[in-house]
């Protein structure tokens, strides 16, 4: 079976049971056809956001990602430069040793393969391979991940739900489980801008000082500030 068949059973096993959206649905899809440990798709527009994931890990893998900080990270680096990027543990570690760190702590991954999104998602998505080996790329097929980023992007880019609503760089209209939790966070933005007066990217960094300090996620922060538990004023 090729890797087209592959990934249209996998999508057909996962859609019958109705579970999840559609973007988790074409994560678990990938990684099926793929067989690799996790799958992310992500938009990486002005406010970074999960589109859907492959289990709790691939969730919390772009998470870390975007508490590190909205410039860098391998998701990032695809959507800006349209060129997949291949990291072994080394690579990780060496280019980007925080975001290396959080990783190796807080999930079993060791290694990542980010690939540009095509279709109406070009130059805003990405999808991520997340592989527990250190050397996992090392072994991993190019040619069939790209095919199955290409099947990805269109079944996104098809779907009524999504198509009609999307523009580049737009991101009002995402209404999955990780979009809703970013949601939150830039809810938080909100906030402490009001307050503090500090542009956004300024407010943005507090949070993220909070979250280093507390070895905790810049979205758990700003679900605390939102709902009352952490105040404006601890984090002043």
């Amino acid at each position: 079976m090729d890797t087209t068949s592959r990934f249209t059973a996998a999508l057909t096993r996962v859609q019958a049971t109705g579970a999840t959206d559609l973007p988790d649905q074409l994560a678990t899809a990938a990684a099926r056809a793929l067989a690799v440990d996790g799958v992310g798709s992500s938009l990486a527009a002005e406010q970074p956001a999960l589109l859907g994931a492959r289990g709790e890990w691939a969730a919390v893998a772009e998470q870390l990602q975007f508490t590190v900080g909205t410039g860098t990270g391998p998701c990032l680096v695809a959507v800006d430069t349209q060129f997949p990027l291949y990291g072994v543990e080394s690579y990780l570690q060496q280019r980007w040793p925080l975001h290396h760190d959080l990783l190796r702590a807080r999930t079993p991954y060791r290694s990542v393969v980010a690939l540009p999104m095509n279709e109406g998602l070009s130059g805003v998505g990405a999808v991520v391979v997340y592989l527990e080996s250190p050397a996992g790329p090392l072994d991993f097929d190019s040619f069939d991940a790209h095919t199955v980023v290409s099947l990805v992007s269109a079944e996104l880019t098809a779907s009524p739900t999504w198509a009609t609503r999307h523009q580049p760089g737009v991101q009002h209209w995402i209404d999955t489980p990780g979009a809703r939790v970013r949601a939150i966070t830039w809810q938080a933005v909100t906030l402490l801008h009001q307050v503090l007066a500090t542009p956004q990217a300024d407010t943005l960094a507090v949070l993220r000082a909070r979250a280093y300090s507390t070895g905790r996620l810049v979205d758990e922060i700003a679900s605390d500030l939102v709902d009352g538990r952490l105040s404006v004023h601890d984090l002043a």
